[in-house]
């Protein structure tokens, strides 16, 4: 008889250990569970900062950035262009003044 009162303790033993097993791991699973959530959140939050949005005509930051290349590239080509103006503007202005003084002195 007391074998049996042993082996049931044992089993009264390896049930509750299992039990909390159980506990642990569901509670590790719903951790799990959340932690997944918030990251597709998160993970949507960061792809509305890259990806543009069609639906608001929102440039994300891969379009934005394309967009500040090309007008920076349009502004310094805008820039060359406007020295080599004053340049050859200058070199009229001197053949001129060159020709002018050549003729009265």
């Amino acid at each position: 008889m007391e074998e049996i009162s042993t082996r049931t303790q044992k089993l009264d033993v390896l049930l509750e250990q299992s039990r909390k097993s159980a506990e642990e791991q569901l509670d590790f699973a719903a951790k799990v569970s959340v932690f997944m959530n918030n990251q597709e959140v998160f993970n949507a939050e960061i792809r509305g900062f890259i990806e543009s949005n069609p639906k608001t005509n929102q440039k994300g930051l891969v379009e934005q950035v394309k967009v500040n290349t090309d007008d920076i590239s349009l502004i310094n080509t805008e820039k060359k262009v406007d020295k080599a103006k004053i340049g050859v503007i200058g070199i009229i202005i001197g053949a001129v003044l060159s020709f002018i003084s050549k003729i009265f002195f």
